[in-house]
């Protein structure tokens, strides 16, 4: 929990006993015990600095990591170097992800990294179904919130037991909401020690929706509250009457069958939703509260590791 993605660009040059490493490899025309390396066009010639390549890791090689040197936005710009990390899976935390900077480029330093992309979530032991009735994202006024799918491949719509993920907007703010234990089973990964239900709740923030737009201001992650924007509504026990039964029964089934925050939205149309379903909600602040703690003790222990 905490920062799941990360990704930063420099314009530092490559190291060279890395570049060196990466020619060798792939000249030689075997694969590399560490890397997948790509260079389009340019199969069994030396690689340079120069050159547009890919790199990723290999599985188990560890600290993983991703990288795309040479990426160019425009002819008037200078060659920029993209690297991908996730700083969950980081034992060594921020310590580990500096050393590994420092071994891929020249002149290592945090403020020569500037941040593009943020993925920054939390976990709870709830069904992503529950989330998907409760949850609202006031903020986000045009954004719609869409199903991914389900176990069978269908519509989360229309199987709502087999619901496995929702998303709320879209680029550069994204809320995506999924079960993180479906997701270890398609990759393979061993999820019998971990609690069932788990559902991941994260944003994926991309350039200036960056809270942190720079990697040595890193830091300030710690005082970023993501989750306190999010409201969680749940449906009065009281007995309600007349009018307000009617709206609540409406209520009720558009909640079933688009979740709450596509539910609000429809019913806010001339802004008046508080007002006209007065009673008829209870809001949960527990909720958002308990997806901040989960967020800060993640990020708090990557930034203090190693």
């Amino acid at each position: 929990m905490g920062i799941d993605k990360a990704r930063f660009v420099t314009t530092l040059p490559v190291r060279k006993s890395f570049m060196a490493y990466l020619s060798d490899e792939w000249q030689s025309g075997s694969h590399s015990a560490l890397y997948r390396i790509s260079a389009p066009n340019l199969e069994g010639q030396p690689l340079k600095a120069s050159d547009r390549i890919r790199v990723a890791t290999r599985k188990d090689v560890e600290p993983a990591f991703y990288l795309l040197l040479n990426f160019t936005v425009s002819r008037r710009d200078p060659p920029r170097h993209i690297v991908e990390v996730n700083p969950n899976n980081m034992a060594g935390g921020l310590r580990e992800l500096d050393n590994l900077l420092g071994l891929l480029f020249e002149g290592f330093g945090p403020a020569a990294f500037n941040i593009s992309r943020l993925d920054l979530n939390a976990d709870v032991c709830l069904p992503v179904e529950q989330i998907f009735h409760t949850l609202y994202v006031p903020p986000k006024k045009k954004a719609e919130s869409h199903h991914l799918t389900d176990k069978e491949g269908r519509t989360g719509k229309h199987f709502k037991r087999f619901l496995t993920g929702f998303y709320i907007g879209g680029s550069p703010g994204m809320l995506r909401v999924y079960d993180k234990l479906e997701e270890l089973r398609v990759k393979k990964k061993d999820v019998s020690g971990m609690p069932d239900p788990l559902t991941r709740i994260e944003f994926e923030l991309r350039h200036h929706k960056c809270p942190v737009r720079i990697l040595s201001d890193i830091f300030r992650l710690a005082a970023v509250e993501p989750f306190r924007g999010l409201q969680f509504f749940k449906f009065s026990p009281q007995i309600i009457l007349g009018q307000q039964s009617a709206r609540r029964t409406c209520l009720q089934d558009l909640v079933r069958s688009v979740g709450m925050h596509q539910a609000i939205r429809s019913l806010n149309g001339d802004r008046h939703f508080r007002r006209d379903y007065e009673g008829i909600l209870e809001p949960m602040p527990e909720m958002s509260d308990l997806l901040q703690r989960a967020y800060m003790e993640g990020v708090k222990r990557f930034l203090l590791m190693g």
